[in-house]
């Protein structure tokens, strides 16, 4: 059984604040992310080749990875396109539908850095770098805090806005702050979405439940190396028992001749 990696960043900038590593991440790492996957001979597939591959049981290569951000940031277009039309690499931003060339509002009163969204100028001129635009609710609101009308609008509102701005199909959605409850699902499942992309870790494989695809955090305090063990473990925070285990399996299969 095949199984693929969805890698998830936010912001690629210079964290501002000490704490912002959490979710920002430098170019100069981005780039090394992106040439060490490369180098080790990761696929990187698009998002339409993982819907692909869910629903229509199309195979992906081994070793698979899916490059994606949320939120969509103007570093996005600044920072990480370059490196991805560099490598050659497909990607999914999530957009925040209601904000787009605006601000991330969603960090207002916090101890963080507001930073600038995408513009539709900028979103059009990165869909014909093989980047694809999908979406990420209608304000970035927490949508298991809301009620049944309030998560439909965040839902429904939001794909009727990005089609008629991006002039194209909305079929996949990521769920603000990783959170979501049976009513989220049902209500994404109704209007029309294909695939919903979660925060759980782990591999996914053919038989995942395609509303709640798993993606691994990457953030700034992930070296290169991190990031390989977390693409190889399907894990955020593989420890060194994992890597034993890991390998100890590794070695026993190859004694005993799989």
């Amino acid at each position: 059984m095949s199984k693929f990696i969805v890698l998830m960043y936010h912001s690629i900038s210079s964290p501002l604040l000490k704490h912002e590593s959490g979710f920002v991440c430098e170019p100069k790492v981005f780039d090394e992310h992106m040439k060490l996957l490369k180098k080790k001979g990761y696929y990187f597939a698009s998002i339409n080749e993982v819907y692909q591959h869910l629903l229509n049981q199309k195979k992906l290569p081994e070793n698979s990875v899916l490059i994606s951000f949320d939120d969509g940031y103007m570093d996005n277009y600044i920072n990480a396109f370059p490196i991805l039309l560099k490598y050659k690499i497909p990607a999914v931003i999530f957009l925040v539908a209601g904000l787009i060339g605006k601000k991330n509002n969603w960090f207002s009163g916090k101890q963080w850095t507001t930073r600038e969204l995408l513009t539709l100028d900028r979103i059009n001129e990165m869909t014909q770098g093989e980047i694809d635009f999908e979406c990420h609710s209608l304000n970035h609101k927490k949508l298991t805090s809301l009620d049944d009308n309030k998560q439909k609008e965040e839902i429904i509102e939001s794909k009727k806005i990005l089609e008629d701005r991006l002039n194209k199909n909305i079929s996949y959605i990521a769920y603000p702050h990783g959170l979501y409850n049976q009513n989220t699902l049902d209500i994404v499942r109704d209007a029309g979405y294909l695939m919903g992309f979660s925060t759980h870790s782990g591999f996914n494989s053919e038989n995942i439940d395609p509303f709640v695809i798993r993606r691994l955090e990457v953030n700034g305090l992930d070296s290169a190396k991190k990031l390989l063990y977390k693409v190889q473990f399907g894990m955020n925070d593989p420890t060194w028992n994992t890597k034993y285990k890991y390998y100890y399996k590794q070695l026993i299969r190859r004694i005993n001749g799989h």
